[in-house]
C-alpha cells in the first residue's frame, strides 16, 4: 500500500509515526519565526533530520557554548544530532 500525504497545516504536524521514529512537516506559524523565538529545544534521545522542499529557513543551534547560523538550502538534508539545542526560524512560505 501506498500512503499519499498532503502538506497543508500549520507549524509541525507529524504525518506518520513507528515505534522508534517519525515523519513530520513544517509550516509557518509564528513559533517558528524571528519574533516568534522564546526558546530552543532539544531531544535526548533522537536526532532530528530537515529537508527544506520551499522557502527559506535558518536552524540556530548551540554547541559547547557557541551559537551557529546555518542558512538552511534546498537539495540538503540536515541533522541535529540528539542532546544538541536547536531553533528553527522559517519564512511564511517555507515547507519542510
Amino acid at each position: 500500500m501506498t500512503q499519499v500525504i498532503e502538506i497543508g497545516l500549520k507549524g509541525f504536524n507529524s504525518v506518520f509515526k513507528s515505534d522508534s521514529w517519525q515523519i513530520a512537516t513544517i509550516t509557518y506559524d509564528k513559533g517558528y519565526s524571528k519574533e516568534g523565538f522564546d526558546h530552543m529545544k532539544r531531544h535526548l534521545t533522537t536526532d532530528e533530520v530537515f529537508t527544506l522542499i520551499n522557502g527559506n529557513a535558518i536552524l540556530h543551534t548551540a554547541e559547547d557554548g557557541e551559537f551557529i547560523d546555518t542558512n538552511v538550502e534546498k537539495g540538503k538534508i540536515y541533522c541535529v544530532h540528539k542532546c544538541t539545542w536547536h531553533y528553527l526560524e522559517i519564512s511564511e512560505d517555507a515547507i519542510l
